[in-house]
């Protein structure tokens, strides 16, 4: 403790001026949500404590041949449990700190994988995978849970699409968000402990 006391009063200020910097910027902003919620000039690249998503993938794929190798997928019955898993994946959105939502996927891993609201989405996504591996890398998974779930709604609707913007990315499954309480993790409105 000391030796932090006398690094910070050096002559110039600098060690302090920088840490109180960083901190202050991560008060003010923690709950803000992703780096481009930021607004001004003078705002640093994203930190670790935004959660940036990594960019998505460009070109994206083409979302009509995507329509199609879903419509088998999606229908026949299951049209219920894709557009709950969509609804699962956008159900972890916390206003509280804008974490969580269907951008980045975040449904997939824990602690939202986990999470009650979440139970028994396995066979879901399981059987989403062979269209998954058709499109490889240009597609994420959190666009197929989207249009899944959009194709799903327009099929029990009786018309052909729905509106849908892609573009999303996945989180890294490595980089989780922070642990709610267990009180709070039936809402999405949910603040850390």
């Amino acid at each position: 403790m000391a030796q932090i006391v006398k690094n910070f009063a050096n002559e110039n200020g600098t060690d302090f001026s920088h840490a109180f910097s960083h901190a202050w910027y991560k008060l003010t902003t923690r709950d803000m949500g992703p780096w481009a919620r930021c607004q001004g000039s003078s705002v640093p690249p994203p930190q670790e404590f935004q959660k940036p998503l990594p960019p998505a993938p460009t070109p994206p794929v083409d979302f009509d041949d995507l329509r199609k190798s879903l419509l088998p997928v999606v229908t026949q019955g299951r049209e219920a449990l894709f557009v709950r898993l969509a609804f699962s994946c956008s159900q972890t959105f916390r206003q509280t700190d804008y974490q969580g939502g269907c951008n980045g996927a975040r449904v997939l891993s824990p602690p939202e994988s986990n999470w009650p609201m979440n139970a028994n989405l396995n066979p879901t996504l399981e059987l989403r995978n062979p269209v998954k591996e058709q499109f490889g890398e240009d597609l994420t998974w959190s666009d197929l849970i989207v249009l899944a779930g959009t194709s799903s709604v327009a099929s029990v609707m009786g018309i052909e699409t729905l509106d849908f913007c892609g573009g999303r990315s996945d989180a890294d499954p490595d980089d989780a968000s922070q642990q709610v309480s267990e009180r709070n993790t039936n809402t999405n409105t949910a603040s850390e402990p």
